[in-house]
C-alpha cells in the first residue's frame, strides 16, 4: 500500500500538478520555486533520514520527555532555515551567473512584440542593471520603440517626452496668447517588463496624449522638436534623445550625453521660420551627430549596442 501511495502522489500526482502550474502561471510558479524545493528537501528527509532512524528517535523521545517537543521543533526548524538558506544561495548564483544565456518565453506568457535576436555571442559578465535604449522610425507619424540592451530584464520600462510643435505652437483653449509643450504623457508601464535583449512596441508618439489631442494638433508638414528619454524601475540610468521629426518627410535624432543640457528652442513664440528653427538645430546638434531615423524599423539586429 506504501509503495501505491508513493507512486500515485509522490511520481505521478505531484510532478503532473507542478507541470501544469508550471506552463499556466509560470510567474507564480517562479515564485514558489524556493518553497516547493524546500517541500522536497524535507521529504527526502523524512524518507531517507527519519524514518529508518524512527525506532532510534521514539526511545530520545521518551528520554526527553516533556522536553521532547521543544528539542524535536528546534531541530526541525534549525534543518529548514539551513535549507533555506541553501536554496537561496543556489538561486543567486544561477540568477547571476546564467543571465547570458538565450531563454525563450513560454507560449502562454505575455509573447514580446518582437522576437529575439539569436545570433550567437560569446557568455558575457552577469548584468546588475538593466539598461532602456529607443529607437525611432517612421515617414507618416513618428513611432518608437523601447529595447533593453543588457540580459537582466528592465521592470517597469517608461519613456517621457519634453517637445514643441516648431511650426505651429501648441495652445490650451483658455490660454490662446501662450504657447506650450505638447501634451505628451509621460508612460510607465508598472505591471511590465522587457525581457533582457528584447523590445517592446512599437508606439506612436502623437498619440501619447489624453484625448489625442496632440495628434489632432500636429499635421502634415509641421516639424516637431525636443527631448525624448526613457529609463527603467532598475536602471543605473537613464538616456534622453534630442529629436527632430516633420510630419511626413522624416527626421533624425541624437543621443544626449547624461550631463549634457540642451536649450530648448524659444516655443514660446507664436510663429518660428524654418531659417530659425534650422539655425537652432545646427547649433544644438551639429550634423555629423545626427542619426537619421528611418521609414521602418530594423530589428534584426542586437540591442546591446544600440545608441
Amino acid at each position: 500500500m506504501k509503495r501505491l501511495r508513493i507512486f500515485l502522489v509522490e511520481i505521478l500526482f505531484v510532478p503532473i500538478i507542478l507541470g501544469w502550474l508550471f506552463f499556466q502561471y509560470p510567474e507564480v510558479f517562479e515564485m514558489a520555486v524556493p518553497w516547493i524545493t524546500l517541500a522536497v528537501l524535507l521529504h527526502l528527509t523524512w524518507e531517507f533520514v527519519v524514518d529508518p532512524l524512527k525506532e532510534m528517535l521514539v526511545a530520545a523521545w521518551r528520554v526527553l520527555g516533556r522536553w521532547a517537543w521543544v528539542v524535536f521543533t528546534t531541530v526541525a526548524l534549525v534543518v529548514a532555515a539551513l535549507y533555506l538558506l541553501g536554496i537561496e544561495s543556489v538561486m543567486i548564483d544561477l540568477a547571476y551567473n546564467y543571465k547570458h544565456l538565450p531563454i525563450e518565453p513560454w507560449p502562454l506568457r505575455r509573447p514580446p512584440v518582437f522576437a529575439y535576436d539569436h545570433t550567437p555571442t560569446a557568455p558575457v559578465q552577469s548584468d546588475r542593471y538593466a539598461d532602456t535604449a529607443l529607437e525611432f522610425a517612421g515617414r507618416s507619424q513618428l513611432q518608437l520603440v523601447i529595447a533593453n540592451t543588457k540580459m537582466l530584464s528592465a521592470e517597469k520600462p517608461k519613456y517621457w517626452f519634453e517637445m514643441i510643435d516648431a511650426t505651429h505652437c501648441f495652445k490650451w483653449p483658455n490660454k490662446p496668447d501662450e504657447c506650450n509643450f505638447l501634451p505628451l504623457q509621460t508612460q510607465t508601464y508598472s505591471d511590465d517588463y522587457i525581457v533582457g535583449g528584447s523590445r517592446i512596441g512599437p508606439y506612436s508618439v502623437l498619440e501619447q496624449s489624453p484625448q489625442q489631442i496632440a495628434r489632432q494638433h500636429v499635421v502634415v508638414g509641421d516639424s516637431i522638436v525636443g527631448i525624448i528619454g526613457t529609463t527603467c524601475f532598475n536602471c543605473k540610468r537613464e538616456r534622453r534623445y534630442f529629436v527632430y521629426f516633420k510630419l511626413g518627410d522624416g527626421g533624425w535624432f541624437s543621443p544626449l550625453p547624461t550631463m549634457e543640457n540642451i536649450l530648448m528652442l524659444n516655443w514660446a513664440l507664436p510663429e518660428i521660420s524654418n531659417a530659425e528653427v534650422e539655425a537652432y538645430l545646427d547649433r544644438q546638434i551639429p550634423k555629423d551627430k545626427r542619426i537619421q531615423i528611418p521609414a521602418e524599423f530594423n530589428l534584426n539586429h542586437s540591442t546591446k549596442y544600440l545608441p
